[in-house]
């Protein structure tokens, strides 16, 4: 509790300074020790808890020079760290946010994504050799840098954005989201299919779109994807596909802002999808919803119209093929004709 406290998150600025005396004579004193520490070379966790290891010395070095802006010594010696007992799962976990961090803090996501790997082959290696008894802890190691790696990408797609290059930003995004299960998945998903928007490829991000509502149908996100997908349905001319995900959407979110917005345009793609009998009956469901109403009467009126006039022609329709009917003997049946004709001479 004598000494400065170190800084070792990821927001703290580059650039060197001098760290104070104690702290130095720190780092001099874990280099000495280190140099010496040939009778550990395999044995890295000390027996007694008086005194710290060599990885743990090793590490402490690091973080000193990486919370005084040394970042490229850092590394270095994250890395000697980790040649030199390459075995040592609880080293590799405890080095892995600091070795990322000196890239996080110059802003170079694409070092850090190449980080990820690197550390990630280099555990998966050990592993692969470990001793039954530390394979957890590499598997532990291994998920945290799954974690990082999908964090990392989530970012350099967000950076590319900033750049400009939405096409390399998807890429980005949909990279971070290839594991359903990483944190922010849904939305890398989210934000790939908005940068292909953006770079001007609507099918790329329809086909986003449609990972996303079949992989995170719950996400926050989806709602607003799936009004999207049902445009870009409509757009390219399949309209009773883009009603099937206006209904999806008014089954899913019913209480959503975007309801009344939903509830017409099914109607409307039914009604060019040439299905005037169920277009005619969300026309009527619009028009007679009291909240769609009251935010646009004119609409609502319109809506209405045209259901009458649907359900008006498939009247006529049905009416015309009774009338045309030969050979109806029925008396009922008959009388029904005759008024079918007379409604039809009517209209």
């Amino acid at each position: 509790g004598q000494l400065e406290k170190l800084e070792l998150g990821p927001g703290r600025k580059d650039g060197a300074r001098p760290p104070p005396a104690p702290w130095k004579r720190v780092v001099e004193a874990a280099d000495a020790y280190l140099a010496r520490a040939g009778a550990e070379p395999t044995s890295p966790r000390a027996p007694s808890d008086r005194y710290p290891s060599a990885p743990e010395i090793a590490l402490v070095a690091a973080e000193v020079q990486y919370a005084y802006g040394e970042l490229d010594d850092a590394r270095r010696r994250l890395d000697a760290a980790l040649d030199r007992w390459p075995s040592d799962p609880e080293l590799l976990e405890q080095a892995i946010p600091l070795y990322l961090g000196t890239y996080q803090v110059r802003g170079d996501r694409a070092g850090q994504v190449a980080a990820v790997e690197k550390l990630r082959a280099r555990a998966e290696a050990e592993a692969a050799k470990a001793p039954p008894d530390r394979k957890p802890a590499f598997a532990k190691a291994i998920e945290a840098l799954d974690r990082a790696r999908a964090g990392g990408k989530f970012a350099l797609g967000e950076e590319l954005l900033k750049q400009q290059k939405p096409a390399e930003a998807a890429q980005a995004f949909e990279a971070a989201a290839a594991d359903a299960t990483a944190p922010d998945a849904a939305s890398a998903l989210h934000n790939a299919a908005v940068a292909w928007d953006q770079a001007g490829d609507p099918a790329k991000a329809a086909a986003v779109r449609e990972r996303l509502l079949r992989d995170h149908p719950e996400a926050t996100f989806t709602a607003d994807d799936v009004l999207r997908l049902a445009a870009h349905r409509s757009r390219q001319g399949d309209h009773a596909g883009s009603a099937r995900l206006y209904d999806e959407f008014l089954r899913r979110w019913p209480e959503s802002p975007s309801r009344c917005v939903a509830l017409r345009n099914v109607a409307s793609e039914l009604d060019v999808a040439d299905r005037p009998v169920d277009a005619a009956a969300r026309y009527l469901a619009f028009g007679r919803d009291r909240s769609c109403a009251k935010q646009d009467p004119s609409i609502a009126a319109r809506a209405l119209v045209r259901a009458g006039r649907l359900y008006e022609g498939e009247a006529r329709g049905a009416y015309d093929a009774a009338a045309g009917l030969e050979g109806v003997t029925d008396p009922e049946a008959k009388e029904q004709v005759s008024e079918a004709r007379k409604r039809l001479e009517r209209k």
